[in-house]
């Protein structure tokens, strides 16, 4: 359902690899606007309306996926293999083989690398490349194509550096750049929006079934941290509207971006 339902936020990530490539211009500054705004659309929806369907109940006899029945009964089969020998393969070594993980989903890290959220820990990006190694071959070829062109988090920085200083109000070029840099933090609210939700998704399927906050995904990886740096990582992201400087009206250098529904009162601080 998500995959389906996100499929236009994919083809607007291949047109705004083409506009984060170009020269910063008025037009480009729209082009750029108008596929962030296409991103938060389509990806909005997929965090509003899919994500809830894992929760979605049955009268009074719970949610239609029983919590603990997915931890006991099916998640057992899903959970990765150790030391499987292949005859006539790999030498006839044992290898070990990963479960199914949303990490092999192109979607997440091809909106990582458009928006320009980086991963601070090596150990889970290295995991993160293992994982991609799963994925069909013409989506490994658009993960690297988008990961090749320059960071939409990037042109926005370039845009608002470029535009004239705003000391009393917002206008031309001024307030299209600073358009720019406020939809952008929009685009990247929802993706902390969807880690947000999914954390919670693995705190109840899978950490309070198993009694801890070690537990690990069907991956391999560490579920509970690993989805909290990954949150750290996509706030990161977002920037100021304004560059901060003597002309910056105090009143406005914060930005307009709406925060994560999930945040505590008074986080989600801007990069640069």
């Amino acid at each position: 359902v998500i995959e389906a339902a996100a499929a236009p936020a994919v083809a607007a990530l291949n047109e705004g690899a083409d506009v984060t490539s170009r020269t910063v211009t008025q037009e480009a500054i729209q082009d750029c606007h108008e596929v962030l705004s296409k991103i938060e659309d389509c990806f909005g929806h997929v965090v509003r309306d899919c994500l809830p369907l894992m929760f979605e109940r049955h009268g009074q006899h719970g949610a239609l996926c029983d919590y603990y029945f997915f931890y006991a009964r099916l998640r057992p089969f899903i959970n990765g293999l150790d030391a499987v020998i292949f005859e006539g393969e790999f030498d006839n070594e044992p290898v070990s083989l990963p479960g199914p993980s949303g990490a092999m989903s192109t979607l997440l890290p091809a909106l990582d690398a458009f928006l320009g959220v980086s991963n601070s820990n090596r150990t889970l990006q290295a995991l993160l490349d293992d994982f991609s190694e799963s994925m069909p071959v013409a989506h490994r070829r658009f993960l690297r194509k988008i990961r090749q062109t320059v960071p939409c988090r990037d042109f926005v920085l370039a845009a608002r550096d470029q535009a004239p200083p705003v000391v009393d109000d917002w206008s031309g070029s001024a307030s299209a750049a600073l358009a720019l840099a406020a939809q952008y933090n929009r685009c990247v609210d929802v993706v902390l929006d969807f880690r947000w939700r999914h954390m919670q998704m693995v705190r109840k399927y899978v950490l309070e079934p198993a009694g801890t906050n070690d537990a690990v995904g069907t991956g391999g990886t560490a579920a509970f941290s690993y989805l909290h740096e990954h949150i750290s990582d996509t706030e990161a992201a977002r920037v100021s509207v304004l560059k901060e400087g003597p002309t910056t009206p105090k009143s406005v250098r914060r930005s307009p971006g709406g925060l994560c529904p999930f945040f505590a009162a008074g986080g989600g601080g801007a990069g640069p």
